[in-house]
């Protein structure tokens, strides 16, 4: 059986969370949309689908429609609150 050595870490090369955020796919500056199934005339938000980083809340109604199937989209400036 082989010996294991103990893990030594050099914090020189450890990323910051920034490095990591680029390597996932980013947070650009821009605002986190909550994208929402709509209900009823009035257009309740309810049961959430995922979350949407873009530009903007027009945007943000695309691709909730477009990749979820939903039609409501909650924060940035869209309703102003999250």
């Amino acid at each position: 059986m082989k010996k294991l050595v103990k893990l030594q870490i050099n914090p020189e090369n450890l990323m910051k969370s920034e490095e990591l955020m680029t390597l996932r796919g980013g947070d650009y500056g821009y605002p986190t949309y909550q994208c929402y199934v709509t209900l009823g005339m009035f257009g309740r938000c309810v049961h959430f689908l995922g979350y949407i980083n873009t530009a903007s809340c027009a945007m943000a109604y695309e691709i909730c429609d477009a990749v979820y199937g939903g039609g409501c989209v909650e924060c940035g400036d869209c309703t102003g609150f999250c």
